[in-house]
């Protein structure tokens, strides 16, 4: 679900967290749009699709069909990895070991539209614990 299907195979550059500069303008998806409650993230990092499916589960199993979820974010870019009897040498390597996106601080992850307060309250509470990176809840 949250796989790109096709893509062009060229290496991006490199991805390294310490050179992020601090933001000062406002971010896309830092506000909402149409939701009522969100999860906000606090730290920049890199999202996995198997980090985002399981919290498109969790946050699915508790509000079920009484509200619904729009999520902001999607892995464009990937990371690649050498075979094991590869030398040194060569470059990076050519095979995609898995999709990431990368995210910001300050950002919204994913929204919920639902009339139930304590159930959006509770599916988020439990969406925070299948994510790598701190957020918290904000509401509308």
């Amino acid at each position: 679900m949250f796989t790109p299907q096709q893509f062009l195979l060229k290496h991006p550059v490199k991805h390294r967290a310490h050179l992020c500069k601090r933001v000062t303008k406002p971010l896309p998806y830092s506000s909402f749009y149409s939701g009522t409650f969100g999860l906000k993230l606090l730290e920049f990092g890199f999202l996995t699709p198997k980090h985002l499916s399981s919290v498109y589960s969790t946050i699915n199993k508790i509000i079920k069909k009484c509200g619904t979820v729009r999520f902001f974010v999607f892995p464009t870019s990937y990371l690649t990895t050498k075979s094991k009897n590869a030398r040194m040498g060569k470059g990076k390597g050519k095979t995609i070991r898995c999709w990431i996106c990368k995210v910001k601080a300050g950002s919204i992850l994913c929204e919920i539209t639902t009339s139930n307060k304590s159930l959006a309250v509770k599916a988020l509470l439990q969406a925070r614990f299948k994510l790598p990176i701190s957020s918290i809840i904000v509401y509308n």
